[in-house]
């Protein structure tokens, strides 16, 4: 007879036998056949032929499994395996639970190839610059529980924008093997939500850079729409609409809204603010003496810095008053280079107080002023920004005898080693020319 619903099976009638009875022909095919019958509906061990319906495994484990063989069949419970491989496609048509493996402290190698599972958290703040071997394929979902590098490299740990990754508390990164030791980064996020790429630019967009309304001698506010700002190791953060952040040059440092030097700075010095950055730190400013693109010293855990612009730092050790705009700043109150001029050769204008030396342009009001003692007499002002050769000229003439009468002009110039040059095309008469520094052009990227 065949098992029950339950797969007990029972010997069919005749049986058991009694002692002493005697072995029928009827009796033993009978009872062989139905051995064999069941038999034959078991698996055997070796393989060689497999269920002929649905398996029910009556909710229990496949513990101690090798390699699953192509599977075409349909899963309706849970797959757990602490071990194994799978080989051909598994179709999830509900919800694939994965595990969290056990944390793995940072390592030069940190082996996320042998974690526990495929979500792990890597801890400490030792640089990685490997990250272990497992088959092509493997996924590893990272989260990180500080600071640390990630090295870039171009064949085994290969990074957005291959470019170091500097990390921060809850940055969390998906990395896929390619095989023998090589892993590839295929999305990174950052804590801040901001992205992470490598353009190798820092620019500052929608500046609005002036003096401290409270402090403003010593104090000066950054602003700006957007900050995009850049590591020594190339890779840049953009930040968008950030609040003022206030520089006080009396602050020593390198500190975060200070001074990147311990000492105070000289007086009659051009000043250079930046705006920086580092993962999990506060936005914040900095002044230093050294302009772009050696930039300033950084202080701990900050990473990234972008260029506002420069500043004079005057005789009395006092911000001059200016405000910049976009890549441009203005003088509240105009700087005079040159007054009273009345060469007639060639002459240099010294634009080292006014104009900073990484200024791309310099904004100037050149104003002629001339009178003779005889009528309609015209003198020609030249301006100079390369020697020998004239930029820009000015023609004043005297309509009648000792008539003072003047010209006045908004002239740009390129900036080159801070120095102009002037020169009047006769001497005659009473001449004068002079000049002041509206502002200047900076290499801000705005």
């Amino acid at each position: 007879m065949s098992r029950n619903g339950s797969g007990t099976y029972s010997l069919p009638a005749g049986n058991p036998v009694v002692t002493g009875t005697t072995i029928a022909s009827t009796w033993a095919n009978t009872t062989l056949s139905d051995i064999a019958t069941e038999i034959t509906n078991s698996l055997p061990r070796d393989g060689q032929a497999g269920p002929t319906g649905p398996y029910n495994w009556n909710a229990q484990n496949l513990t101690n499994v090798g390699v699953f063989g192509a599977i075409s069949a349909t899963f309706t419970g849970n797959i757990s395996a602490a071990a194994g491989t799978f080989s051909g496609t598994l179709t999830a048509q509900a919800a694939l639970n994965e595990a969290k493996g056990a944390d793995i402290a940072s390592a030069a190698t940190t082996d996320i190839g042998a974690a526990t599972g495929s979500y792990v958290n890597v801890t400490g703040t030792t640089t990685i610059t490997a990250l272990g071997t497992v088959q092509a394929g493997t996924r590893r979902i990272v989260r990180f529980a500080g600071a640390l590098t990630l090295t870039h490299n171009a064949t085994s740990l290969i990074l957005p924008g291959a470019a170091n990754i500097v990390t921060a508390a809850n940055d969390v990164a998906v990395f896929v093997s390619e095989g023998s030791g090589n892993w590839r980064c295929v999305s990174y996020l950052p804590a801040t939500g901001q992205a992470v790429t490598a353009s190798g630019t820092s620019r500052a967009l929608g500046v609005d850079c002036k003096n401290n309304a409270t402090t403003p001698n010593s104090k000066f506010d950054l602003l700006a729409a957007e900050w995009t700002v850049r590591s020594s190791a190339g890779n840049v953060v953009t930040r968008w609409n950030q609040a003022t952040v206030t520089v006080d040059t009396g602050l020593a440092g390198p500190a975060a809204n200070g001074r990147d030097q311990a000492g105070a700075f000289s007086a009659s010095t051009w000043l250079h603010f930046y705006y920086i950055y580092g993962s999990g730190q506060t936005d914040a400013g900095i002044v230093s003496t050294s302009a772009p693109p050696t930039g300033p010293v950084l202080p701990t855990n900050y990473t990234h810095w972008a260029y506002a612009g420069a500043v004079r730092f005057d005789a009395g050790s006092l911000l001059v008053k200016t405000r910049i705009k976009g890549d441009t700043a203005y003088y509240e109150a105009a700087i005079g280079v040159l007054n009273s001029g009345s060469a007639t050769i060639e002459t240099a204008i010294s634009l080292t107080a006014a104009v900073p030396p990484n200024a791309l342009t310099v904004i100037t009001k050149a104003r002629a002023q001339y009178s003779d003692t005889s009528a309609n007499v015209t003198m020609t002002l030249a301006f100079r920004y390369v020697s020998g050769t004239t930029y820009a000229d000015m023609n004043v003439a005297s309509p009648a005898a000792s008539v003072n009468i003047w010209n006045d002009s908004e002239i740009h110039f390129p900036n080159l080693s801070q120095n102009l040059y002037y020169l009047w095309n006769a001497a005659t008469g009473t001449r004068n020319a002079s000049m002041s520094v509206l502002g200047y052009v900076l290499p801000n990227g705005s």
